[in-house]
């Protein structure tokens, strides 16, 4: 369960960070109760507790090597939370074609429902 504090989160990175390695990149896709074999730091990540720099400086110290898929999703995650941040257009271009959304507020990453818009497979629909 998510603990809104920086310590809970720091506690979840170090309680994970055993199995960052191998075991993250052999088990990570495997459907079980609890998903052990997951890092579970998004919402800690998402509210800026942790940040992705101190996750890739821990799992480099406890795993020299063998993290290396782990260490490419906390990346991965940092580039496309990042790119469009910096590119806000993109939300209004991408409303604009597809009838789907735009911005909440003029923020981006922050999306609702245009007015008479419909997202998904229900756009092309006639009531």
């Amino acid at each position: 369960m998510f603990k809104a504090s920086r310590m809970a989160g720091l506690d979840r990175l170090t309680a994970f960070l055993p199995r960052a390695g191998r075991d993250y990149a052999a088990l990570r896709n495997l459907d079980l109760a609890g998903h052990p074999h997951v890092s579970t730091l998004s919402p800690w990540l998402r509210h800026r507790l942790v940040t992705e720099a101190e996750v890739i400086d821990a799992t480099l110290r406890a795993h020299p090597q063998g993290a290396e898929k782990f260490l490419a999703e906390v990346w991965w995650r940092t580039y496309w939370k990042g790119w469009p941040e910096l590119r806000p257009g993109i939300w209004t271009r991408s409303a604009g074609r597809s009838g789907g959304a735009e911005p909440a507020g003029g923020r981006a990453g922050t999306c609702r429902p245009r007015r008479g818009g419909h997202a998904g497979r229900d756009r092309d629909r006639r009531f």
